[in-house]
């Protein structure tokens, strides 16, 4: 995907639900993207497993489970949803225990990137 205009309503389908993740989108506009008959879920999830936002997808999609996203492709996203969530809670965990130690030692952390931003971008340790 560029990062230019969508070229594809699949792409928009991604460009909608990866804001949707960090501030509430239209909706509508995501219903009626939805609801187009030929869109290709297999694209979709290719392209979201491709960028990593296929958590992102599913927090997003799940409100329209059973009206306009099939139960095999929210499965699909459900699955990837939890590996990541399995993964991120270990991976806290491990910083937790090596944050605790350099505390015991007196020695500050400022943490970057990932770790100081997740929590505050995202509503959920899954995402």
């Amino acid at each position: 995907m560029n990062s230019q205009k969508p070229n594809s309503v699949e792409e928009e389908v991604l460009l909608q639900c990866t804001r949707n993740a960090i501030k509430q989108a239209d909706r509508g506009e995501l219903k009626k993207l939805l609801s187009n008959e030929n869109l290709n879920w297999t694209l979709i999830l290719k392209q979201a497993n491709k960028q990593g936002v296929s958590p992102l997808l599913y927090h997003c999609l799940k409100s329209f489970e059973g009206e306009l996203v099939s139960d095999k492709v929210l499965g699909v996203l459900k699955k990837n949803y939890y590996a990541t969530r399995a993964k991120n809670m270990a991976l806290y965990s491990e910083l937790e225990r090596v944050l605790d130690a350099f505390s015991r030692k007196g020695i500050e952390v400022i943490l970057l990137k990932g770790a100081a931003f997740a929590t505050t971008l995202y509503p959920d340790i899954g995402l």
